[in-house]
Order: structure tokens, then C-alpha cells, then sequence
């Protein structure tokens, strides 16, 4: 079995496989030709290079002139850990420990990019994980856990009872950054975080992570002092000290010496000597991802300006949704395996096949018909064309242009240039067949090639194709 495991931070994120591992930066920012990300620049302000594990929770990431979603930024980040790994093929299990802060929503979305590269993910919060593989919280009764965003400072308290390691409380401070804590101000909000954190839980040790600043160590020493005085430890973990193994150890069964033969209390230490000693804290297993897919339909009824070719209509398919619930509870993490989508080369693109649809049998070899499995009759159709030497989005809209006017009045829409869709840029334009359907057309210039997406649907049916063909567009790779 293929694991890959991740600690996960907005700042870095360590890659361990069986027998490689990689720390990277989670950044993206685009490329010399506008359009694809590149994985690992430094967080340097001003640039335009962001952290796409910071942003993960939004819809979309701007960077001018693309608009990529938080998923496509997170998914580029994996795609490189991958490569990095030299893992060839789809891994059979993603193991991510993530910032304890991260609720339902965030884990739903990192669930939905990682799916593209392992068959599960099995989610584990960094305060249930450090309090594992710290020595100094071993024999605690319960452990406080200081985590430092970018920007962000949050504190929670693990504890350890019948129903396993599990997170009792979160407190979280959204513009306290670890920078801060070298005035007087930041000090004080992290005293008060604190002291709200353990009103009423007394902690025996205190962990933090994402603090390697000497002066920043230093300010939460004191204010660890302030609220839990001298005698409560303080230790201080990296992302390597969470990617190690949970160490385990021997059991230790302990020797019992020979009964006295005579001896009348024997029945009593033949039963001890045969109860193993329980271990006082259950080991803790983070939950898994669980993926449902729905599927939808199918129309018929298309043309294309310059192409005479009408074949048969397609289906649309809802978003596929995950659903990933971290748990506390001893029990092994309960995982499904989520269909993955497929891709095809048409020429120069690559070409991704949302989950529920298929590649309808190709008569052009310039052209792509895809058609869901079930559902209402709608259609997604990619078309891709070579531009002459010196030809590009100018020239392209220029043609687009000069065919729409030989078109009957009102059958299809004036060009719009510029319009971002499923975070790329390009030229858009709307045709109404004589079936009553409408084919909304997304057209992409890169690399010389021309690429041109059409989402068809009938009356009121464009909230049925939208994710699909957001998924399509979003995830067409010209190569150059």
C-alpha cells in the first residue's frame, strides 16, 4: 500500500513517502505565460505569491489575469509533492495532519483536491497528533497546544479519557500573527488567549508549533509562566518533529517472581501475572474521507460557428461532494472510495472527464463530445485548432467576430473579451440553436493552439452543467 503523509501548515507542508520526503513551501503564483502555477517561491510580500493552504477556504485565489479556486491552487501544491515523491501512479492513502483550527468546510475542500491523488485521506488535527509524538506530553491529563498561523495564532486543549485522545476546546485569534509578539500588544492578546483557553482546565504540559523565532519562543515562554506558572513544561515541536512516527515502544510486562509452593494466596498472583498491563491513554486514529457522487443527465441539439458536425447531446452532473469528519474515537477510520475523473489527449490538450460522464465515440480528432451517464440531455463539446504562425487572441477574436456577423440575427451573442471562467481568462459568447437549447462558450489562446469549450443545455439548465463544465475548463492543459 502507498501512504503519503502531510503535515500541513500555511507556511509549509512535510511530505513523507516510504522512502523519499520533501518540505515545500504551499505557495503558487503563475508563470511567464499567465496561466500556469508555480508550486514553492518563497512568501515574500509584495509578490503575488500566496499560500494556497491560507487560502483554502476561499472560492477564489486573484491572480491577475487568472483567478484559480482554492481547490485548482491546493491541487497544483499536491501534483508537486507527487512528482517530488516520484510516487508514478494515483497513492492508495493520503495521512494529513492539519492546523487544529480547520473546520468541516476546509477539510471537505482539501478532501476534494487530495482525492485527485490518493483513493482515501485520512485527516488528523496537529494538537490530537502532537500530543502523540511528544515524550513530554505522555503522562499528562491533559495538554494545551499553541499553533501559529501566518497571520493567525490558535490554542486548544487535547485530553485523554475511555473515549481516546480527543480535542476539548479551541480558542482562536485571526489577527494575531507570531511576528506581533515582539510588542506589548501582541503579548497581551496571547496571555488573554490563553487565559480564556484554560479557565477552569488545568494543563501539565503546554506544545507549540510554527514558532522557530528565539524572540517569539521567548514571549510565549512568559506568557505560558503568567498563566500557568513555573511548573508547567513547555516544549516546542517543527513540522519534522510531527512527520516522525508515533513512537510505540516495547510492551512492558512486568516479571513476577515463582509462587511459593506452599504459598495460599497463589490463585490470586497466577491471575495477575496473566492480566497484561492496559496502557493508560487509547491510541487515537483521525477519521477518513467519505465521497458521494451524484449523477445527472443528457441533451441533444448543437452547432459550433465554422462546423457542420451535429452529434448526439450530453448530461450534466452535480458538483461531487465529500464529506470528511475528524473523530476522536479509538475505532479505525472508515473510508470510500470516490470515483476519480478521467483524462484524455485531444491533440496538444489534456483533457479532464468529469466523474458520471464519458467521451461520446470521436468521428474528428480535433473535437471531444462529452455526455453524462444519466440525467437531463446536456452536452459539453471541446474543439481544438492550431493557430497559424503570429496568430493569437487578437486575431482570434477578429475571426470569432467576422463569423458571428454572418450568422442570423439573434442566434448567437457579440464576443466578450476577457472573461474569466473556472479561473482562466479567454473569449465568451453565447449560440441559441433552433432546438431551444444554449451553448455557452468559454475560448482559450495559449501555446498556439486555440480551445474552445462549449457547456449546452436547455431552458433554465445551466445551474446542472455549471460544475461539470467549470471542471472541464478549469482543468484543460495545453501543452506547449
Amino acid at each position: 500500500m502507498t501512504v503519503v503523509e502531510l503535515v500541513v501548515s500555511e507556511a509549509k507542508v512535510w511530505a513523507r513517502g516510504a522512502t523519499t520526503h520533501w518540505d515545500v513551501v504551499p505557495s503558487i503564483v503563475l508563470g511567464s505565460n499567465n496561466s500556469e502555477l508555480v508550486v514553492g517561491e518563497p512568501l515574500t510580500p509584495p509578490t503575488q505569491v500566496v499560500s494556497a493552504v491560507q487560502y483554502l477556504a476561499c472560492d477564489r485565489i486573484a491572480l491577475p489575469p487568472r483567478m484559480p479556486s482554492a481547490v485548482q491552487g491546493l491541487s497544483a501544491v499536491l501534483a508537486a509533492i507527487v512528482d517530488a515523491l516520484r510516487i508514478p501512479a494515483e497513492c492508495d492513502r493520503f495521512v494529513v495532519v492539519h492546523p487544529t483550527a480547520w473546520g468541516q468546510r476546509t477539510l471537505d475542500l482539501f478532501a476534494s483536491a487530495a482525492r485527485q491523488f490518493a483513493h482515501e485521506v485520512v485527516f488528523e488535527s496537529c494538537a490530537v497528533h502532537a500530543s502523540a509524538v511528544d515524550p513530554a506530553a505522555r503522562r499528562s491529563r491533559r495538554t494545551a497546544v499553541v499553533e501559529f498561523g501566518l497571520l493567525s495564532t490558535t490554542a486548544s486543549t487535547v485530553g485523554y479519557d475511555v473515549n481516546g485522545t480527543h480535542v476539548e476546546a479551541v480558542e482562536a485569534e485571526p489577527n494575531l500573527a507570531a511576528a506581533e509578539l515582539d510588542s506589548e500588544e501582541g503579548r497581551r492578546q496571547l496571555v488573554e488567549l490563553l487565559t480564556r483557553l484554560l479557565a477552569d482546565r488545568p494543563v501539565d504540559v503546554v506544545q507549540v508549533f510554527g514558532a522557530t523565532n528565539p524572540a517569539v519562543r521567548d514571549a510565549v515562554s512568559d506568557a505560558v509562566e503568567s498563566v500557568c506558572g513555573t511548573k508547567v513544561p513547555l516544549s516546542h515541536l517543527t513540522g519534522a518533529d510531527l512527520a516522525r512516527p508515533i513512537p510505540t515502544g516495547p510492551t512492558y510486562t512486568p516479571r513476577i517472581p515463582p509462587d511459593p509452593a506452599a504459598e495460599w494466596m497463589q490463585p490470586l498472583r497466577a491471575r495477575a501475572a496473566a492480566t497484561n498491563a492496559v496502557d493508560r491513554r487509547p491510541l487515537y486514529f483521525g477519521a477518513a474521507a467519505l465521497a458521494a457522487v451524484i449523477a445527472a443527465a443528457s441533451i441533444g441539439g448543437f452547432f459550433l460557428l465554422g462546423s457542420s458536425t451535429d452529434q448526439p447531446a450530453a448530461a450534466a452532473v452535480d458538483p461531487t461532494t465529500t464529506t470528511v469528519r475528524s473523530s476522536s474515537a479509538p475505532a479505525r477510520p472508515t473510508t470510500t472510495k470516490a470515483p476519480m475523473p478521467a483524462t484524455e489527449q485531444l491533440g496538444r490538450v489534456e483533457l479532464l472527464i468529469p466523474v458520471g460522464w464519458h467521451r461520446a465515440p470521436a468521428t474528428d480528432p480535433t473535437r471531444a463530445d462529452l455526455t453524462p451517464e444519466t440525467g437531463p440531455r446536456q452536452r459539453i463539446t471541446v474543439i481544438q485548432k492550431p493557430l497559424t504562425a503570429g496568430a493569437g487572441y487578437n486575431e482570434v477574436a477578429a475571426d470569432l467576430e467576422a463569423l458571428i456577423k454572418r450568422k442570423p440575427a439573434g442566434t448567437v451573442s457579440e464576443v466578450a473579451r476577457d472573461v474569466v471562467f473556472a479561473g482562466r481568462p479567454g473569449l465568451s459568447y453565447e449560440e441559441r440553436p433552433a432546438d431551444g437549447s444554449t451553448v455557452r462558450w468559454q475560448v482559450l489562446v495559449e501555446h498556439g493552439v486555440q480551445v474552445s469549450v462549449g457547456c449546452q443545455y436547455a431552458a433554465g439548465g445551466w445551474e446542472g452543467v455549471m460544475a461539470p463544465c467549470e471542471q472541464v475548463v478549469s482543468a484543460l492543459h495545453i501543452r506547449p
